[in-house]
Protein backbone atom coordinates (compact mmCIF):
# COMPACT_ATOMS: atom_id res chain seq x y z
CA UNK A 1 0.00 0.00 0.00
CA UNK A 2 1.44 3.39 -0.90
CA UNK A 3 2.05 6.14 1.58
CA UNK A 4 -1.14 7.87 -0.06
CA UNK A 5 -3.21 4.95 0.28
CA UNK A 6 -2.41 4.66 3.61
CA UNK A 7 -3.14 7.94 4.60
CA UNK A 8 -6.85 8.15 2.58
CA UNK A 9 -7.29 4.42 4.93
CA UNK A 10 -6.43 6.82 7.73
CA UNK A 11 -8.20 9.84 7.17
CA UNK A 12 -11.70 7.45 6.19
CA UNK A 13 -11.11 5.87 9.40
CA UNK A 14 -11.20 9.43 11.26
CA UNK A 15 -7.75 9.47 11.79
CA UNK A 16 -6.73 12.73 10.31
CA UNK A 17 -3.95 13.59 12.51
CA UNK A 18 -2.14 10.34 12.57
CA UNK A 19 -2.39 10.29 8.66
CA UNK A 20 -0.70 14.02 8.47
CA UNK A 21 2.52 12.97 10.54
CA UNK A 22 3.17 10.11 7.74
CA UNK A 23 4.06 12.89 5.40
CA UNK A 24 7.20 14.76 4.96
CA UNK A 25 8.53 17.56 2.88
CA UNK A 26 8.90 15.44 0.43
CA UNK A 27 5.32 14.22 0.20
CA UNK A 28 4.17 18.24 -0.67
CA UNK A 29 2.51 16.24 -4.71
CA UNK A 30 0.71 13.79 -2.36
CA UNK A 31 -0.41 16.18 0.22
CA UNK A 32 -2.11 18.52 -2.40
CA UNK A 33 -3.38 15.28 -4.60
CA UNK A 34 -4.94 14.62 -1.80
CA UNK A 35 -6.53 17.68 -0.34
CA UNK A 36 -7.61 17.88 -4.21
CA UNK A 37 -9.15 14.66 -3.85
CA UNK A 38 -11.19 15.36 -0.50
CA UNK A 39 -12.35 18.90 -1.74
CA UNK A 40 -14.08 17.21 -5.07
CA UNK A 41 -15.63 14.69 -2.11
CA UNK A 42 -17.17 18.02 -0.71
CA UNK A 43 -15.00 17.48 2.50
CA UNK A 44 -13.48 20.36 2.65
CA UNK A 45 -12.89 20.59 6.76
CA UNK A 46 -10.52 17.59 5.88
CA UNK A 47 -9.14 19.19 2.54
CA UNK A 48 -8.11 22.33 4.46
CA UNK A 49 -6.13 20.37 6.96
CA UNK A 50 -4.01 18.57 4.27
CA UNK A 51 -3.16 21.43 2.67
CA UNK A 52 -2.47 23.31 5.93
CA UNK A 53 -0.07 20.67 6.82
CA UNK A 54 1.81 21.04 3.04
CA UNK A 55 1.79 24.62 3.59
CA UNK A 56 3.65 23.94 6.85
CA UNK A 57 5.55 21.88 5.97
CA UNK A 58 6.86 23.47 2.72
CA UNK A 59 5.90 27.53 3.42
CA UNK A 60 6.63 28.16 -0.42
CA UNK A 61 4.51 25.81 -1.68
CA UNK A 62 2.53 28.63 -4.15
CA UNK A 63 0.46 25.29 -5.08
CA UNK A 64 -1.18 24.23 -1.46
CA UNK A 65 -1.95 27.52 -1.02
CA UNK A 66 -4.04 28.19 -4.20
CA UNK A 67 -5.81 24.48 -4.04
CA UNK A 68 -6.82 25.77 -0.33
CA UNK A 69 -7.83 29.15 -2.30
CA UNK A 70 -9.73 26.80 -4.27
CA UNK A 71 -11.09 24.79 -1.52
CA UNK A 72 -11.95 27.66 0.35
CA UNK A 73 -13.91 29.15 -3.29
CA UNK A 74 -16.36 26.21 -3.43
CA UNK A 75 -17.42 26.81 0.24
CA UNK A 76 -17.99 30.43 -0.51
CA UNK A 77 -15.15 31.97 1.85
CA UNK A 78 -14.27 34.63 -0.23
CA UNK A 79 -12.82 36.62 1.60
CA UNK A 80 -10.23 33.31 3.27
CA UNK A 81 -9.75 32.20 -0.68
CA UNK A 82 -8.55 36.24 -1.57
CA UNK A 83 -5.72 35.48 1.01
CA UNK A 84 -4.29 32.35 0.25
CA UNK A 85 -4.74 33.03 -3.60
CA UNK A 86 -2.56 36.60 -2.51
CA UNK A 87 0.02 34.37 -0.14
CA UNK A 88 0.56 32.19 -3.30
CA UNK A 89 1.49 35.44 -5.37
CA UNK A 90 3.75 36.99 -2.75
CA UNK A 91 5.44 33.08 -2.74
CA UNK A 92 5.09 32.98 -7.00
CA UNK A 93 4.15 36.15 -8.78
CA UNK A 94 4.11 34.01 -11.80
CA UNK A 95 1.72 31.71 -10.41
CA UNK A 96 -0.95 31.52 -13.54
CA UNK A 97 -3.83 29.54 -11.22
CA UNK A 98 -3.15 32.06 -8.32
CA UNK A 99 -4.17 35.10 -10.23
CA UNK A 100 -7.26 33.40 -11.70
CA UNK A 101 -7.77 32.46 -8.20
CA UNK A 102 -7.94 35.72 -7.01
CA UNK A 103 -9.55 37.29 -10.19
CA UNK A 104 -12.41 34.29 -9.23
CA UNK A 105 -12.60 35.35 -5.40
CA UNK A 106 -13.14 39.27 -6.93
CA UNK A 107 -15.49 38.40 -8.69
CA UNK A 108 -17.89 36.45 -5.88
CA UNK A 109 -16.58 40.03 -3.83
CA UNK A 110 -18.56 42.10 -6.60
CA UNK A 111 -15.15 43.40 -7.09
CA UNK A 112 -15.44 43.48 -10.96
CA UNK A 113 -12.91 45.72 -12.34
CA UNK A 114 -9.98 44.89 -9.62
CA UNK A 115 -11.06 40.96 -11.34
CA UNK A 116 -10.75 42.22 -14.53
CA UNK A 117 -6.98 43.27 -14.10
CA UNK A 118 -6.04 39.77 -12.12
CA UNK A 119 -7.08 38.08 -15.55
CA UNK A 120 -5.52 39.85 -17.58
CA UNK A 121 -2.15 39.45 -15.43
CA UNK A 122 -3.00 35.79 -15.79
CA UNK A 123 -3.55 35.83 -19.61
CA UNK A 124 -0.28 38.12 -20.17
CA UNK A 125 1.58 35.22 -17.99
CA UNK A 126 -0.12 32.62 -20.04
CA UNK A 127 -1.75 33.49 -23.41
CA UNK A 128 -3.56 30.62 -24.06
CA UNK A 129 -5.36 30.20 -20.56
CA UNK A 130 -8.56 29.27 -21.10
CA UNK A 131 -9.81 29.83 -17.52
CA UNK A 132 -8.26 33.42 -17.65
CA UNK A 133 -10.02 33.88 -20.73
CA UNK A 134 -13.46 32.96 -19.81
CA UNK A 135 -13.64 34.18 -16.21
CA UNK A 136 -12.39 37.76 -17.73
CA UNK A 137 -15.46 37.41 -20.01
CA UNK A 138 -17.83 36.38 -17.32
CA UNK A 139 -16.66 39.86 -14.94
CA UNK A 140 -17.18 41.68 -18.03
CA UNK A 141 -20.28 41.10 -18.85
CA UNK A 142 -21.03 41.55 -15.13
CA UNK A 143 -19.37 44.99 -16.09
CA UNK A 144 -21.98 45.43 -18.63
CA UNK A 145 -18.98 45.52 -21.36
CA UNK A 146 -20.56 42.78 -23.89
CA UNK A 147 -18.66 43.58 -26.30
CA UNK A 148 -15.30 42.93 -24.72
CA UNK A 149 -16.94 39.86 -23.40
CA UNK A 150 -17.61 38.44 -26.81
CA UNK A 151 -14.15 38.88 -27.59
CA UNK A 152 -12.72 37.11 -24.40
CA UNK A 153 -15.51 34.14 -25.56
CA UNK A 154 -14.32 34.19 -29.14
CA UNK A 155 -10.42 33.78 -27.48
CA UNK A 156 -12.23 30.91 -25.04
CA UNK A 157 -13.64 29.60 -28.38
CA UNK A 158 -10.67 29.17 -30.47
CA UNK A 159 -9.02 27.78 -27.87
CA UNK A 160 -11.09 25.17 -26.78
CA UNK A 161 -14.00 24.86 -29.61
CA UNK A 162 -15.71 22.41 -27.62
CA UNK A 163 -16.31 23.81 -24.75
CA UNK A 164 -20.10 24.39 -24.36
CA UNK A 165 -19.68 26.90 -21.81
CA UNK A 166 -18.39 28.96 -23.63
CA UNK A 167 -20.74 29.12 -27.12
CA UNK A 168 -23.45 29.71 -24.35
CA UNK A 169 -22.16 32.82 -22.38
CA UNK A 170 -21.04 34.21 -25.75
CA UNK A 171 -24.77 33.40 -26.68
CA UNK A 172 -26.26 35.24 -23.95
CA UNK A 173 -23.65 38.64 -24.27
CA UNK A 174 -24.49 38.60 -27.99
CA UNK A 175 -28.35 38.48 -26.92
CA UNK A 176 -28.04 41.22 -24.70
CA UNK A 177 -26.35 43.31 -28.16
CA UNK A 178 -29.31 42.58 -29.72
CA UNK A 179 -27.43 40.41 -32.32
CA UNK A 180 -30.13 37.78 -32.30
CA UNK A 181 -29.19 35.70 -35.28
CA UNK A 182 -25.78 34.70 -34.55
CA UNK A 183 -26.98 34.22 -30.58
CA UNK A 184 -29.00 31.67 -31.92
CA UNK A 185 -26.20 29.78 -33.65
CA UNK A 186 -24.57 30.07 -30.49
CA UNK A 187 -26.89 28.11 -28.66
CA UNK A 188 -27.28 25.84 -31.92
CA UNK A 189 -23.41 24.98 -31.42
CA UNK A 190 -23.95 24.35 -27.77
CA UNK A 191 -27.14 21.75 -28.07
CA UNK A 192 -24.52 20.14 -31.24
CA UNK A 193 -22.05 19.76 -28.79
CA UNK A 194 -24.46 18.51 -25.20
CA UNK A 195 -27.88 17.36 -27.75
CA UNK A 196 -29.57 16.70 -24.09
CA UNK A 197 -28.97 20.25 -22.70
CA UNK A 198 -32.59 21.47 -21.58
CA UNK A 199 -30.87 25.04 -20.97
CA UNK A 200 -29.61 25.27 -24.15
CA UNK A 201 -33.37 24.07 -26.08
CA UNK A 202 -35.11 26.84 -23.89
CA UNK A 203 -32.25 29.58 -24.24
CA UNK A 204 -32.04 28.90 -28.18
CA UNK A 205 -36.28 29.34 -28.17
CA UNK A 206 -36.09 32.39 -25.84
CA UNK A 207 -34.03 34.36 -28.64
CA UNK A 208 -35.84 32.76 -31.61
CA UNK A 209 -38.85 34.68 -29.08
CA UNK A 210 -37.21 37.51 -29.45
CA UNK A 211 -36.96 37.60 -33.39
CA UNK A 212 -40.80 36.90 -33.15
CA UNK A 213 -40.28 32.92 -34.31
CA UNK A 214 -42.76 31.73 -31.83
CA UNK A 215 -43.24 28.83 -33.63
CA UNK A 216 -39.91 27.99 -34.25
CA UNK A 217 -39.15 28.72 -30.18
CA UNK A 218 -42.26 26.66 -29.70
CA UNK A 219 -40.02 23.54 -31.51
CA UNK A 220 -37.38 24.21 -29.03
CA UNK A 221 -39.31 24.42 -25.60
CA UNK A 222 -40.82 21.23 -26.94
CA UNK A 223 -37.45 19.55 -27.27
CA UNK A 224 -36.76 20.39 -23.45
CA UNK A 225 -39.74 18.83 -22.51
CA UNK A 226 -38.99 15.98 -23.86
CA UNK A 227 -35.76 15.56 -22.52
CA UNK A 228 -37.08 16.96 -19.11
CA UNK A 229 -41.28 17.27 -19.03
CA UNK A 230 -40.53 18.39 -15.39
CA UNK A 231 -38.74 21.25 -16.54
CA UNK A 232 -40.64 24.39 -15.48
CA UNK A 233 -38.94 26.98 -17.32
CA UNK A 234 -39.81 25.59 -20.55
CA UNK A 235 -43.49 25.15 -19.68
CA UNK A 236 -43.55 28.87 -18.85
CA UNK A 237 -42.00 30.23 -21.75
CA UNK A 238 -43.86 27.51 -23.89
CA UNK A 239 -46.60 29.23 -21.87
CA UNK A 240 -45.63 33.01 -22.95
CA UNK A 241 -44.83 32.10 -26.69
CA UNK A 242 -48.16 30.55 -26.83
CA UNK A 243 -49.93 33.35 -25.71
CA UNK A 244 -48.21 35.65 -28.24
CA UNK A 245 -49.57 33.55 -30.79
CA UNK A 246 -53.27 33.72 -29.16
CA UNK A 247 -53.25 30.16 -27.91
CA UNK A 248 -54.37 31.16 -24.13
CA UNK A 249 -55.82 27.54 -23.39
CA UNK A 250 -52.72 26.20 -24.21
CA UNK A 251 -50.71 28.82 -22.62
CA UNK A 252 -53.05 28.43 -19.19
CA UNK A 253 -52.28 24.62 -19.24
CA UNK A 254 -48.44 25.40 -19.25
CA UNK A 255 -48.73 27.94 -16.50
CA UNK A 256 -50.86 25.81 -14.44
CA UNK A 257 -48.45 22.58 -14.61
CA UNK A 258 -45.28 24.78 -14.13
CA UNK A 259 -47.10 26.45 -10.97
CA UNK A 260 -48.17 22.77 -9.66
CA UNK A 261 -43.99 21.48 -10.47
CA UNK A 262 -43.09 24.58 -8.69
CA UNK A 263 -45.81 23.84 -5.19
CA UNK A 264 -44.49 20.15 -5.59
CA UNK A 265 -41.04 21.12 -5.23
CA UNK A 266 -41.89 23.21 -2.07
CA UNK A 267 -43.77 20.01 -0.84
CA UNK A 268 -41.14 17.90 -1.31
CA UNK A 269 -38.26 20.27 0.57
CA UNK A 270 -40.86 20.57 3.29
CA UNK A 271 -41.20 16.62 3.63
CA UNK A 272 -37.78 16.18 3.54
CA UNK A 273 -36.85 18.77 6.06
CA UNK A 274 -34.99 21.37 3.86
Amino acid sequence: MSKGDEMIRLINDGKVEEALKLADANDIGTLIELGNFFTSKGNYDVAEKIFDHAIELKPSSAEALVNKGFAFLELGRLKVALECFNEAIIVEPGSVEAWVGKGSALVGLEMLEESVGCFNQAIELKPDSVEAWFNKGSALVGLRNLKKAVECYDKVIELSPSLAEAWSNKGFALRELGRLEESIECFSRVIELKPDSTEAWVNKGFALVWLGKFENALECYDEALRIDPKYAAALINKGAALARLGRHEEAEKCFDEAMRLGKSSVSSSCRNGS
